[in-house]
C-alpha cells in the first residue's frame, strides 16, 4: 500500500502566503512607530473672539444672544418625519 504525501491545496497556500505578508507589514509598521505630530502649528481653538466689552452687562447680553443664535442654528429641528 502506497501512502500519498499530503499536500495543501493551492487556495490554502495562497491564504497562508497572504497572511504571512500581512503579518510582515504589520510588524514593519509597529517597528517603525508613529511619526510625532507637531501640534504647535495647528490652531485648535474653534471659537470666535468675544466682544470687547465683556465686563459690562451689554457685553454679557451680546454673548448670550450669540450663544442662543448658535444653539438655534445647530440644534436639530424636529420635523414631521423625524418625530416618531
Amino acid at each position: 500500500m502506497e501512502i500519498k504525501p499530503i499536500r495543501p491545496s493551492i487556495r490554502r497556500l495562497q491564504e497562508d502566503f497572504a497572511a504571512r505578508l500581512a503579518r510582515q507589514r504589520m510588524l514593519e509598521r509597529i517597528r517603525a512607530g508613529r511619526p510625532k505630530r507637531d501640534s504647535k502649528g495647528i490652531d485648535l481653538s474653534n471659537s470666535e473672539p468675544w466682544p470687547r466689552s465683556e465686563d459690562s452687562l451689554a457685553g454679557d447680553w451680546e454673548i448670550a444672544k450669540d450663544i442662543a443664535m448658535d444653539i438655534e442654528k445647530w440644534t436639530r429641528r424636529s420635523t414631521a418625519s423625524s418625530v416618531s
